[in-house]
């Protein structure tokens, strides 16, 4: 139901001790803890880097019998933006707030010689019935086939990339990190991870790099 306690059994007279937590599907919730109807205010109030909230109470045990209820539970609601997006645009986005693990279906709709790539965590799926769990910016990424970059020597906060006269694509990368490669439809063709010099041999192309979890994917061409 979002919450969960523990209860200690007591005499009548005694403080019973109880620590309600709140999952993090409802954290934001304000609870109330309610004792035979009266409400019970919290000696502390914790969160967790989960974003559970903790509450403990000392609730007097003024009866034989006590009823306790917790109230003011509801699923998180969140809001769905879209980013600037070029080359296409973005459908299925609702206008308004988005409960907590409802499924929206998000649809890339690309322009006029431009080509769906994939979705700002990766996936490519178009519909793509994306699981709301926090608030989200939703970019999605478009190419088209007759672009040309000039990429004989790209460099990318010390990533660098070329495509050599001999064919297929190198990489320099410093340090270990995932590499993804997509093709201009959107296809992922390779993920894994790599350090050092790198030669990819893929053919003649436009393809959609992304070196390391936390860079934006870079438009190269292999001649």
């Amino acid at each position: 139901t979002g919450a969960t306690s523990n209860l200690d059994v007591v005499n009548l007279g005694e403080q019973l001790s109880v620590k309600v937590v709140v999952l993090p599907a409802y954290s934001q919730s304000e609870v109330r803890l309610l004792a035979n109807g009266q409400a019970i205010e919290p000696q502390v109030r914790l969160r967790a880097a989960s974003e559970a909230k903790s509450y403990y109470y000392q609730v007097p045990v003024a009866q034989a019998e006590m009823k306790l209820k917790v109230e003011g539970l509801h699923l998180n609601q969140y809001q769905l933006t879209v980013a600037e997006t070029i080359g296409g645009r973005v459908e299925g986005v609702p206008s308004g707030k988005v409960t907590h693990g409802d499924t929206v279906s998000l649809v890339a709709k690309p322009a006029d010689g431009m080509t769906f790539v994939r979705w700002w965590d990766g996936n490519t799926l178009n519909p793509y019935p994306y699981a709301v769990t926090d608030d989200l910016t939703i970019r999605a990424y478009f190419m088209g086939e007759s672009w040309l970059v000039d990429n004989e020597s790209v460099e990318k906060e010390e990533v660098r990339v070329f495509s050599p006269a001999t064919g297929g694509l190198w990489l320099e990368l410093p340090v270990p990190q995932d590499v993804r490669l997509w093709d201009s439809r959107g296809r992922l063709l390779l993920h894994r991870f790599e350090v050092g010099s790198v030669r990819l041999a893929v053919p003649a192309g436009v393809y959609l790099l992304q070196c390391g979890t936390t860079q934006s994917a870079m438009k190269v061409v292999v001649h």
